[in-house]
């Protein structure tokens, strides 16, 4: 078991702040839900970069300065900065085959597109992608390190989000969510919730193989969903009605 050393930093780190730390797993509604929310900070407030691999190797604290963090940054390379944790989580399946089409119908055609690529499908293939991705990315355990087992992922992902995170949305949800999300911010509801960044489903649908396929592949992404939905109905949504 690795999440001893998770458990062991000062718990002072993940106490809340005014900063909000948007952790956006690809095509979860994540560019909708930073719609909403940037409006609510100033540029200066707000850490301008999405990815990564674009403030890799700086130093942590110089993430203190902004108020607002939002991008596909996994848990485990932000786990030391304070802050109002916030994500979403989407159905694996549908998850998987979005970012599928996504790369079809946007990085395909320009491949100098500056997006992370190891979170999109393979063109080729669906199944071609990280497995259990949405575990990995809410893991305190380093998502890259092959010696590290999805099951070990699945139980750190469940912990922080049961304990270190101010909000668990579910995607198919976002009409709710966000407004609920907004509520305990404490910053004013939209008063209406935009549909960014979709992508258009092939009218012919896809094999059973390949829906069978994800589902066998992402088998820790399907129970770390289902934990959310429950959290999400218990610990958030009862709680704003």
């Amino acid at each position: 078991m690795r999440l001893l050393p998770f458990l062991l930093i000062p718990c002072v780190l993940f106490a809340n702040t005014d900063r909000v730390i948007f952790h956006h797993i690809p095509k979860t509604g994540g560019i909708t839900t930073r719609s909403v929310l940037n409006s609510n900070f100033s540029k200066e407030e707000t850490l301008p970069e999405f990815y990564q691999f674009q403030i890799e190797g700086r130093p942590i604290s110089e993430l203190f300065q902004y108020k607002f963090i939002r991008g596909h940054f996994p848990v485990c390379r932000l786990k030391e900065v304070p802050g109002k944790r916030v994500t979403f989580l989407r159905g694996p399946i549908k998850r998987v085959l979005s970012a599928h089409r996504y790369y079809n119908q946007h990085f395909k055609k320009s491949p100098d597109n500056e997006i992370s690529r190891e979170f999109i499908c393979s063109p080729e293939d669906p199944l071609e992608t990280m497995r259990n991705h949405q575990c990995k990315f809410l893991s305190s355990l380093d998502m890259y390190d092959p010696n590290i087992s999805d099951k070990e992922h699945l139980e750190s992902a469940k912990y922080n989000l049961e304990h270190n995170f101010f909000f668990v949305g579910i995607t198919e949800d976002l009409d709710n969510a966000l407004p609920i999300l907004c509520r305990l911010l404490k910053l004013a509801p939209p008063p209406n919730v935009p549909k960014c960044n979709r992508t258009r489903k092939p009218k012919e649908g896809y094999p059973e193989e390949i829906i069978r396929g994800i589902r066998e592949r992402n088998w820790a992404d399907i129970q770390l969903y289902s934990f959310a939905k429950q959290l999400y109905e218990k610990k958030y949504k009862a709680a704003a009605d």
